[in-house]
Order: structure tokens, then sequence, then C-alpha cells
């Protein structure tokens, strides 16, 4: 009978491998690095956008660059893997306190009742889950890490600056979208929203796709992008210090 018990008890062990194989290997093509203009995102996810013509912000300690919004395994048909793993969770000892500093700094959510805990949880879930085919994103502290340190790398403000488009300005949609073609050498995606307001739009979010050793590549698709209008100008608003 303990025999037996073993024998099965081993049986599920492996089932259990075998299955958490299988989920880091799930196919996709390549990363894409999604990060958010601080200042429309604080407007747009609080819905306040009835502040946007003040001096100052809602926004408490509003990041003066751009921030994370995730590192995504996609794929070349505009599809993505997502929710690969239930069992791995992020919880709030996942990462040391130094690195959960960081992310506080610059991997923030704005959007009202989510708190940071609750964001990153969310996308280690949806997406973090899905990169452990690639051996600098297989478990929650590198996968974060390598986020963060790809952020620096291509954060879009400084990136933006090189090609003379600054914070406080409104330009032509291809000058902006060129800009990040004549920095990285690839094309790139934009987001943009609709201010109520005044009816403009206001860039959004900016996308980078990355091979999977983590070099910049051509984005192929247009497929799930808050689009903006190309026959528009884009605001890119300057970060306000903050009303409180």
């Amino acid at each position: 009978m303990l025999q037996h018990a073993l024998f099965i008890a081993l049986a599920l062990l492996t089932l259990s491998e075998a299955a958490h194989l299988n989920l880091s290997g799930e196919k996709f093509d390549y990363f894409l690095l999604a990060q958010s203009c601080p200042q429309t995102s604080c407007w747009d996810l609080t819905e306040n956008w009835q502040n946007s013509g003040s001096s100052c912000t809602s926004c408490n300690k509003l990041s003066d660059s751009w921030s994370l919004h995730g590192l995504w395994p996609n794929r070349y048909n505009g599809n993505h893997p997502s929710n690969c793993d239930d069992e791995t969770r992020f919880r709030p000892n996942s990462v040391n306190e130094a690195l959960k500093h960081e992310m506080s700094l610059k991997w923030r959510t704005y959007k009202s009742g989510f708190t940071n805990q609750r964001f990153w949880s969310y996308e280690w879930k949806k997406h973090g889950t899905c990169a452990a085919g690639v051996p600098e994103t297989n478990s929650i502290k590198k996968y974060v890490s390598k986020a963060l340190n790809l952020l620096d790398t291509y954060n879009m403000k400084t990136l933006l600056q090189k090609a003379n488009i600054q914070p406080g300005g409104s330009y032509e949609y291809n000058a902006v979208f060129n800009a990040i073609r004549n920095v990285l050498g690839v094309e790139g995606r934009l987001g943009c929203v609709k201010n109520p307001k005044n009816g403009e739009q206001y860039l959004f979010e900016a996308y980078i796709c990355l091979d999977k050793s983590f070099r910049p590549i051509n984005c192929v698709s247009y497929a799930g992008f808050p689009g903006c209008k190309h026959n528009k100008k884009v605001v890119y608003p300057k970060t306000l210090k903050s009303c409180h």
C-alpha cells in the first residue's frame, strides 16, 4: 500500500513538473516594452481631465520621467499569451525592499482604486508568467529587474529629447513617430487618448518591440494599441507639480 501511494505521489509530481515546463515554454515571438507618459496617465486614469488646464496636478509625487506599464510577451500575429501560470503569485515579499522601492518610483499606477501592489500582481500574472521561457525573465525578481533595466535604457523622455520632442509641446504625429525610428533605427508604436475637455489628443503611451535578446526590432502590428489619429497634432504634456 505504501509503495502504491509513493508511486502515485511520484506520478503526480512528474505531471506537475511537466505542466510547469510546458508553461515555461509558452510560445511568443518578441517582447513589447510599454511606457506611460506620467501626466497624461494621471489625468486619464483618475478621470480628472477637468484639471488639465491647471498649473498643478492632483496626482501625488508624479514622476518626471516616463513610467513602466509593462513588459509583455507578444506574437507577430497580434495576439499575446496571458495568465500562463496560476501557481506563482506576486506577493509583497516576492522582491526585496530595494527593488520594491525602485518599482514604487518607476512602475506606478494612478488608476482609481488600484494600489501599486495590485498593479504589479496584475502585470505579473497576465504577462510575466508567460516570459519564463527566456532565462533573463524566468522568475519574478529577474522579470522585474529586466523590465526596470529596459525602462532605464529606453526611457521615452530621453529618447524623444534626442529628437527635440520636448514635454509641454504640441507636435505632428509623424514627428513623434519618426523620433523613435530616428533614434533607435526601428519603428515603435504610439498610444494617444482624447482630452474630453478640449478635444485634443494627448500622448499617452509608447511601445518598443524587442527580440528575445532584448534588442530593438520593428513593431509589425497595430493590433491592441490605443492608436493616435495621424492627421491631428499630439500634445505632449509636461509633468506638473503636485497640488497637495
